[in-house]
């Protein structure tokens, strides 16, 4: 399990927990800090001590990059399949273990499930936002983002929190760490030029939290 993070005191104590209870859990937990400001840091030394069920690695990077603190976190790894999940994230009890049942019984280069969006905060704003890229007209043809429960997996352009093998990162040469945004999408184009299937497992759960106020989705929409 791989985890970026920059100033995610307030919900990677959530996603630790998460973890923790998986019916399948993580042989390691590598969480890459990229100098966050606030106490994510010590929220995660915290869960360490909590969480007995874990080992928890922490590395801190230098560079403000998601792709960049990916490739370290991966390159750090013991583990031969690779869970991507961010700081913001909250996978439901079964997320690993059904990740990697699908990995396996497809042979796709890379799998990924269904978010469950949830707001922000508390407040109108934060929960119209939920629900604007919850629809068709804030979130366009992701998949990942409209597919309902009960659905069967199939084959997309890309997968949020992508799950594969780490030969397959070795083997197309990670992240590319050019990239300030997308580089999930970017990754998930080079696995499928490679002849490899990006496959969506809509029973794959992930709650996610969407941007809380509009100068903040402003600002994440500006990136993309």
């Amino acid at each position: 399990m791989v985890v970026p993070c920059h100033n995610a005191a307030a919900t990677i104590g959530s996603l630790l927990e998460a973890l923790a209870g998986q019916t399948m859990p993580p042989d390691e937990v590598i969480v890459v800090d990229d100098g966050s400001t606030d106490e994510t840091v010590g929220v995660v030394a915290r869960a360490q001590s909590l969480l007995a069920r874990l080992k928890i690695t922490t590395l801190k990077h230098r560079r403000r990059s998601i792709p960049a603190t990916l490739n370290a976190g991966i390159a750090a790894a013991t583990g031969g399949i690779i869970v991507r999940l961010d700081a913001h994230s909250v996978p439901d009890a079964d997320y690993i273990e059904r990740a990697i049942a699908a990995l396996r019984s497809t042979g796709a280069g890379v799998v990924g499930g269904r978010w469950r969006i949830r707001p922000g905060t508390s407040g109108a704003m934060a929960q119209a936002i939920a629900l604007a890229v919850s629809h068709p007209l804030g979130a366009g043809d992701a998949a990942y983002r409209l597919c309902h429960e009960g659905g069967t997996p199939r084959r997309v352009e890309t997968v949020p929190f992508g799950v594969f093998r780490r030969d397959v990162w070795l083997e197309l040469g990670g992240f590319d760490e050019s990239l300030l945004a997308n580089e999930d999408y970017e990754f998930n184009y080079r696995v499928r030029l490679s002849g490899r299937d990006v496959v969506l497992d809509p029973a794959i759960v992930s709650a996610y939290s969407s941007r809380p106020t509009l100068r903040e989705l402003s600002r994440q929409y500006f990136r993309y």
